[in-house]
């Protein structure tokens, strides 16, 4: 394999490193907005308040 196809393999492979890395940082970000949905859900269902007409 010559350098310039080495050089482009590369570029290739950090490009969908870095795709990768980006999808799993906005996946987190939605996951620990979840996260906090779910506990206010927990603690609303575990209470009377949500019984209440």
């Amino acid at each position: 394999m010559e350098q310039t196809e080495r050089i482009t393999l590369m570029e290739q492979r950090l490009n969908r490193a870095l795709a990768a890395v980006r999808q799993l940082e906005t996946a987190l970000d939605a996951f620990a907005t979840a996260r906090e949905d779910v506990k206010a859900l927990e603690g609303y269902y575990g209470s009377e308040e949500w019984k209440q007409e």
